[in-house]
């Protein structure tokens, strides 16, 4: 809660301005695969808000496709692309500006703590 948002812009081919549904198909986050976690600890699809250009993602869920589970633990969340988001240009790239943030202030110790390792995002073709 306390460490601040995390900013990360996924770059992609579209040109700036066009809507981030018609560019993506998906954005998944996974957490770290812990062995032995907390019930208390951060839930990726709870405790993290998450936007997409500014706007936020109003339906995050696990998501259970094969790769995606730990021990049967669901380790990654779909996030939705809200649609009024759209494609955006920094430092000369085209992409999609995704932000994650702790929203949940009781969730600051170590062993509670929310994770990210992987960010995957599918372009249409």
């Amino acid at each position: 809660y306390s460490s601040g948002p995390m900013e990360l812009f996924l770059p992609v081919q579209a040109d700036s301005g066009t809507p981030v549904s018609s560019a993506l198909a998906n954005i998944v986050v996974c957490q770290v695969n812990e062995k032995y976690r907390d019930p208390n600890a951060c839930k990726n699809d709870k405790h993290i808000l998450y936007k997409v250009d500014g706007i936020n993602a109003t339906d995050v869920k696990y998501i259970d496709s094969p790769g995606t589970l730990y021990l049967g633990h669901k380790l990654c969340v779909n996030v939705s692309i809200p649609p009024p988001s759209n494609i955006s240009t920094f430092q000369g790239e085209t992409g999609v500006h995704l932000t994650l943030r702790v929203k949940d202030k009781h969730i600051m110790k170590k062993d509670l703590a929310c994770s990210v390792c992987h960010v995957v995002w599918e372009e249409f073709r």
